[in-house]
């Protein structure tokens, strides 16, 4: 007797067993109907399947990604639309293995997300964007096929779908820069770069790099090729941005030959932030010993006319160059002009000892004083500085 209940309780549980799986064939019978693009019939086994496996969140959540995109291939986009509300209150953000749809139907679902949830409206009809979507797709996965005249079919067709959307001109950019014209893929691309969709980012920044390149807009590429989250992508880039630091060094080696003031200036345009390019160019030059004095002189006054492209160091070094060819006066107001001498900071302090001293040499000692004055109260343990001041001290003692 004692039995008895326990054999019910088997016998219900391999019913419920054996129910589970009718209906999980169901699901699976839907999904292969799916595939054979039988929508109408996929469609009837998925709602049977939904009537059996309210119980199992897991498998319903398949049922309702699949049964999603059934109705969205039928045009019921209404319809799709509820079946996914089902699953998440806004679904906009929702990742295809979260709707329990299997990779070889990933691009499709992205497609359907994208027609039902665009991110702006282009006044186009649901259809529209939904032929529109499909027919990217196709011209997408044959520019990563490298078919180029598919592309440009598929351009053809969605410039009069819908001809703003950011993905167009990426697709342009792309094959204008594989049957080069350089130019008009940078222009293109760089048009779309803030507005494109973010899983598109890497793709357009790939080409965006590569088109940069081309055209000596090296700071572009740069920029371009830090926003890349994708690892493989960058190192795929490596020789290019090797390419950009290899046309950076050669221009600064030809600086450093013969002063170019317009190719200073280029590549000064082309590396804006570049904190270390003017002390490389004046290093470069230094150590070269081939440009006169006077060339020399007019260089670092070029360079430091580009703030953003200078750092303390470079200042430093131009003042004792000056200084060692018996230019003191040009020396101190070298670093007079320099923005790191308006700037009192513990940073500063080498460079602004470095001014007092030089105002010391030409006898403005009372300007002196109040620099070393300063730079002490910025940093009390700054030895030169201090030494000078006593020093100045023991002058007037005598």
């Amino acid at each position: 007797l004692i039995l008895m209940p326990l054999l019910l309780l088997a016998i219900v549980m391999a019913s419920v067993s054996a129910s589970d799986g009718f209906y999980t064939n169901a699901l699976e019978e839907g999904r292969t109907l799916f595939r054979e693009a039988r929508y109408k019939e996929a469609l009837e086994r998925l709602e049977f399947a939904a009537f059996g496996l309210l119980n199992n969140p897991e498998l319903m959540r398949r049922v309702r990604g699949y049964s999603a995109l059934t109705l969205f291939q039928l045009g019921r986009f209404d319809d799709a639309r509820k079946e996914l509300e089902f699953l998440e209150s806004d679904p906009r953000d929702m990742e295809p293995d979260s709707a329990g749809i299997d990779p070889a139907d990933t691009a499709l679902f992205r497609v359907m997300m994208r027609t039902m949830y665009p991110e702006k409206d282009t006044g186009a009809n649901t259809g529209t964007r939904r032929s529109f979507e499909l027919v990217f797709q196709d011209a997408f996965e044959a520019a990563q096929r490298e078919n180029w005249p598919r592309v440009e079919e598929g351009i053809a067709k969605l410039d009069n779908l819908v001809a703003e959307d950011p993905r167009v001109a990426m697709l342009k950019g792309m094959t204008n820069f594989n049957q080069g014209r350089f130019k008009e893929a940078f222009r293109e691309l760089t048009s779309v770069r803030e507005g494109i969709q973010p899983e598109f980012s890497d793709r357009l920044l790939f080409f965006l790099v590569r088109a940069s390149e081309r055209v000596g807009e090296y700071e572009q590429a740069r920029r371009a090729y830090k926003d890349i989250k994708d690892e493989k992508i960058r190192q795929s880039l490596e020789p290019v941005m090797r390419a950009v630091l290899e046309r950076r060094e050669r221009d600064v080696a030809a600086l450093a030959r013969d002063f170019n003031r317009s190719l200073m200036k280029k590549l000064v345009d082309q590396f804006p932030g570049d904190d270390a390019l003017a002390l490389d160019i004046w290093t470069e030059a230094s150590e070269n010993q081939t440009l006169a004095n006077t060339k020399m002189e007019s260089l670092a006054m070029a360079l430091a006319r580009f703030d953003e492209a200078v750092d303390r160091r470079f200042f430093l070094q131009v003042a004792a160059w000056l200084e060692s060819i018996k230019r003191v006066p040009q020396a101190v107001k070298f670093l007079e002009k320099s923005r790191f001498a308006r700037e009192f900071s513990a940073a500063n302090v080498d460079l602004l000892y470095q001014l007092g001293r030089l105002q010391g040499v030409l006898g403005e000692s009372a300007r002196a004083r109040e620099l070393m004055r300063r730079i002490l109260t910025l940093q009390p343990n700054h030895q030169p500085a201090r030494d000078y001041v006593d020093n100045m001290k023991n002058s007037k003692a005598r």
